[in-house]
């Protein structure tokens, strides 16, 4: 572990509040709580204590300190936490009489964290987790971000890869001690089977990516029509707030309304867009356009139509599923929808509903849901298709003096599984991931 600058940051919200968390990490934690005129801290214990001023002795606050020992801290170096009063007044003479000691200087976005990996006390998909959990704005996110930050992720892969070594060492104990009496011949049916049961766990995971996914990211519904369907009546009725404006004016949304929503634990992100028609008015069109852009980039699009606008009910053929919702069903209905509502009435439970059966996971093996990200995606298509090669080999070759060529295969995989814990092609990720933290995480 090479020698750093000492690092401090505001690690709690933003000032007034009732409790000011400041953090450091580095080989001057010791230094910075004695400069504070406090004698001796026992490690991993809460202290109250005064904190008087280096400079003139004068007290600054009255607080709980707590220190930690290298390697046995968040970072894996020396940690130091004051949990002072929430004043901006205290946390900033706090903060410039630390910065004066040599060594110390204030923290980057997300670097703790960064320590706390580079140190080994986090493995890259613990960090992703974290960093999910930090960003967790319904519970279906805090379950699947807890589950990868604090082990489910590296127990599920570390298993896989158990069983993956398992079936190489049998492969590579024919190779190197067939000539031998203590090892049997290798069983090539037993050996198909294994191998058959090892990809299905990984097939299964690559069925469910995308519920994973839309665990993490949401649930994104593109809410389309012609103008003064009501589209705007529907996404305000849905979010309960005055989020688009509502006229008779055809024309009236000209940019991307997007809100975000927890409909029973899941994210779902709508987005409200121009009246989709032709116009001479160019920043309609341009709101149209870009109308066309979002669909492309939902999950489903919402096409609303209605029975007092004509040809509303014509519903464009896209990339993406679409669920037509007839609106005003007070005044009638439209017969090709597939539902009928009335935004008017408030109840559009059946257009959540709707919405949520489409794309949760059901019965799906939750374990699998934590595959969530694109690398996981990239890692797990690896290796189901290098199984796949190998499988079709066993079964078109009986000969065992290509079991080298499967024995290598079987290595391939395993070092996807290496990728999905981030243990190789990590370093272009790093940047992008800790930037993500807020100053003091």
């Amino acid at each position: 572990m090479a020698e750093t600058n000492t690092i401090i940051a505001l690690s709690s919200g933003s000032l007034p509040s009732g409790v000011a968390v400041l953090r450091a990490s580095g080989s001057q934690c010791e230094l910075i709580y004695k400069s504070f005129l406090i004698n001796s801290l026992k490690p991993r214990v809460l202290t109250y204590s005064v904190i008087r001023s280096s400079f003139d002795g004068s007290i600054i606050d009255k607080c709980l300190v707590v220190f930690f020992r290298r390697g046995a801290s968040f970072t894996g170096e020396d940690c130091l936490e004051f949990q002072l009063h929430g004043s901006a007044a205290i946390v900033r003479r706090m903060i410039s009489e630390i910065l004066e000691i040599d060594g110390v200087r204030l923290a980057e976005a997300g670097e703790f964290t960064r320590r706390a990996f580079e140190n080994g006390q986090l493995d890259l998909s613990s960090v992703e987790g974290l960093n999910d959990l930090l960003r967790a704005d319904t519970e279906s996110q805090r379950v699947q971000a807890v589950s990868r930050a604090f082990g489910g992720f590296d127990g599920l892969v570390r298993g896989w890869r158990d069983q993956l070594i398992d079936i190489l060492v049998r492969v590579e104990a024919e190779l190197d001690f067939s000539d031998e009496g203590d090892v049997g011949n290798l069983n090539i049916s037993n050996l198909i089977l294994k191998i058959k049961e090892f990809k299905e766990m990984i097939q299964i995971s690559l069925d469910n990516f995308d519920y994973g996914r839309i665990i993490n990211d949401g649930i994104r519904v593109g809410i389309g029509g012609l103008p003064n369907v009501g589209k705007s009546s529907i996404i305000n009725q849905i979010s309960k707030s005055e989020t688009s404006i509502v006229t008779s004016t055809p024309g009236t949304t000209r940019d991307i309304v997007e809100v975000r929503v927890d409909i029973g634990g899941q994210l779902v992100i709508f987005s409200d867009s121009a009246g989709i028609r032709k116009s001479s008015d160019e920043i309609e069109m341009a709101g149209v356009k870009r109308a066309h852009a979002m669909f492309e980039r939902s999950d489903v699009v919402l096409w609303v139509s209605a029975p007092d606008v004509v040809g509303s009910d014509i519903v464009p053929q896209m990339r993406v599923p679409v669920l037509h919702v007839s609106n005003k069903a007070d005044i009638g209905i439209c017969s090709n929808a597939d539902l009928n509502v009335s935004a008017q009435d408030g109840d559009l439970s059946s257009v959540t509903d709707a919405i949520i059966s489409q794309f949760c996971a059901g019965d799906a093996d939750r374990s699998s849901l934590i595959f969530s990200r694109e690398r996981d995606r990239i890692a797990l298509n690896d290796a189901n298709s290098i199984l796949s090669s190998v499988l079709d080999f066993l079964n078109s070759s009986t000969d065992l003096r290509d079991l080298e060529l499967i024995a290598e295969d079987l290595r391939r995989v395993s070092f996807a599984l290496e990728r999905l814990l981030g243990k190789v092609d990590s370093e272009i990720l790093f940047d992008e991931l800790f930037s993500g933290f807020c100053i003091g995480k």
